[in-house]
């Protein structure tokens, strides 16, 4: 009966991806230490995007996401209304596991997978997954395709007959799962924006300062962000001292302003009664060197920034 099943959905399956359902991807969008450069580009081109077509579905990962100026609240927002999900749990990657606790807290189905040879993050023996090769082998890639599609098909299939495998909500038996209130706009402001962006660092900074958590070698700091340090920092060539923490913060001013690298995309926001809705958000792109930063903020201003050595 499986088989016939598979055969059934691959049948079904569209050949013109543009007027498939979406799978959001959730995967690292940089190397840590060990990986060359653009690897998990590539093992999202090569296997992670074909393997969706072949289930039916069309991949959309993190960085496809260009539709504001509001890069987080547009990754959330497509993270929770695809209709499916796979998430690629290599390399121990702290935002890979952020943005899957979000997809589990509403309950939405979800696919694991992983690189051959990667070690578990947290016990996912009741969960399913699949492993991949790293080496992209044309062979083994054509193998993972195809094995990889057949768990997001069953996965998908499972969740709306309302028996997936892969649910927390569902395997720990809990009464509901988490929904998104109907906000009214003066919930909508600045403050609230400044909230949830507050939570969200302060949850990525408690995340890294445990030892031996997420990391490879046993501490948090072997795995620090590139742009951690000073910088002169212009707004339309006015110059300020600044300091990108580790926490996420800008120094001086601490909590009032935040930071968020996503591949070269660095996006700067700062808490201001004089900017728009109370807060100034600059979407820059990181130079390859790491040394220069360079973008606009949401009214045209230009920003540019330049490592102090």
């Amino acid at each position: 009966m499986a088989k016939t099943n598979e055969e059934q959905d691959e049948k079904a399956a569209p050949a013109n991806t543009t007027a498939a359902k979406n799978c959001f991807v959730i995967m690292p969008l940089s190397e840590p230490d060990g990986y060359a450069k653009g690897h998990f580009r590539r093992v999202y081109e090569d296997i992670l995007v074909p393997a969706c077509h072949l289930a039916g579905f069309a991949a959309v990962r993190a960085d496809d996401v260009k539709q504001s100026n509001l890069i987080h609240l547009d990754i959330v927002q497509k993270l929770l209304d695809a209709p499916m999900c796979l998430c690629d749990l290599s390399s121990r990657n702290p935002n890979v596991l952020f943005e899957l606790a979000l997809r589990q807290a509403f309950d939405k189905p979800v696919a694991l997978v992983q690189e051959i040879g990667t070690q578990p993050i947290f016990d996912i023996a009741p969960f399913r997954y699949v492993e991949y090769h790293k080496d992209r082998i044309y062979n083994e890639v054509l193998v993972d395709q195809k094995a990889i599609s057949t768990v997001i098909r069953d996965t998908f299939r499972e969740a709306n007959s309302g028996s997936g495998v892969n649910s927390i909500v569902r395997l720990l038996a809990l009464t509901k799962s988490a929904t998104i209130p109907d906000i009214t706009p003066p919930e909508a402001s600045a403050d609230y924006l400044k909230l949830i962006m507050n939570e969200i660092t302060q949850l990525r900074r408690e995340v890294r300062s445990k030892p031996g958590s997420l990391t490879g070698s046993g501490t948090a700091s072997s795995h620090r962000n590139p742009v951690v340090g000073k910088w002169l920092h212009f707004v339309n060539g006015q110059q300020q001292l600044i300091e990108f923490l580790d926490s996420g913060f800008i120094a001086p001013y601490e909590r009032g302003a935040v930071w968020e690298l996503r591949g070269t995309h660095l996006m700067l926001m700062w808490s201001s009664p004089d900017a728009p809705d109370g807060t100034w958000i600059d979407n820059c792109e990181l130079s390859e060197d790491g040394t220069t930063y360079a973008g606009t903020n949401q009214v045209g201003a230009t920003i540019q920034g330049k490592r102090i050595p």
